[in-house]
């Protein structure tokens, strides 16, 4: 079944192959001019000693993440969805709507990993980190379940909504949510206590946290993993029920 939609998703990608890989050439340097150049000069150092530089990194790769994911999604479950085109067909077929929901978003985040990569390496040239094979690894890692998180969220959205304003303003606001509330740009301490410990308990801040633990303190911690595991599943699951009922309207 993967396999289908694996060939599916290489026949999209076909048609915008060069657009994608340019984008996922840009978008490093963009946020590095944007974000490093200027947060360095505020922010030289986490509070545990890093440099900001090397801190930020990780969550750099996760913005590239989010900016390669949405696009993916946003065609298949609501643009082809609000004008009845492929999604309908694929709805009609012996395919239960859990593996078509999984299909879908499994082979939109291998795509979106693949852009990563790339962004990954032009991170690396950008900023000198001393990051290991295994860094890279515990990085992509961490990517897969924050894709995760963040697939359930645009799915979720895709699939409420009906209009292309509504759309846009509510995935905007969510991903400078995710942005600011999840410690990928700036360490949640910097926070009021209140909204600190409220951010400090989102899915995505404990994969950011348990992704620099192990990165920089060489500390693996199973709830980063678990916790936000159980949130995409029970979502996914959500996700699926919201799909079986859409497609039949």
């Amino acid at each position: 079944m993967i396999a289908a939609f694996l060939k599916r998703r290489w026949w999209l990608t076909q048609n915008r192959i060069l657009s994608s890989i340019t984008l996922a050439l840009v978008v490093p340097v963009i946020l590095y001019i944007s974000i490093v150049s200027i947060m360095n000069n505020v922010i030289r150092r986490s509070i545990d000693g890093i440099p900001y530089e090397h801190w930020v990194f990780p969550g750099l790769v996760m913005i590239v993440a989010i900016i390669g994911l949405f696009p993916l999604l946003y065609r298949d479950f609501f643009d082809l969805r609000i004008h009845r085109r492929i999604l309908q067909p694929i709805t009609l077929t012996p395919i239960s709507k859990v593996e078509i929901v999984g299909g879908i978003v499994i082979t939109a985040i291998i795509e979106s990993i693949t852009y990563v990569v790339i962004g990954i390496a032009v991170l690396s040239i950008l900023i000198s980190t001393s990051f290991t094979l295994l860094d890279y690894i515990i990085i992509i890692f961490y990517l897969i379940l924050f894709n995760g998180v963040m697939a359930n969220a645009f799915v979720s959205v895709g699939l409420l909504t009906d209009r292309v304003t509504t759309y846009m303003f509510i995935i905007l606001g969510f991903i400078i949510f995710i942005m600011f509330g999840s410690g990928i740009i700036v360490e949640l301490e910097f926070y009021p206590s209140l909204m600190s410990n409220f951010f400090s308990n989102l899915p995505t801040s404990v994969l950011m946290r348990g992704l620099r633990s192990g990165l920089f303190f060489n500390r693996f911690d199973w709830v980063s993993v678990a916790y936000p595991l159980i949130v995409t599943a029970v979502w996914f699951g959500i996700n699926s029920i919201i799909f079986k009922i859409k497609s039949k309207q």
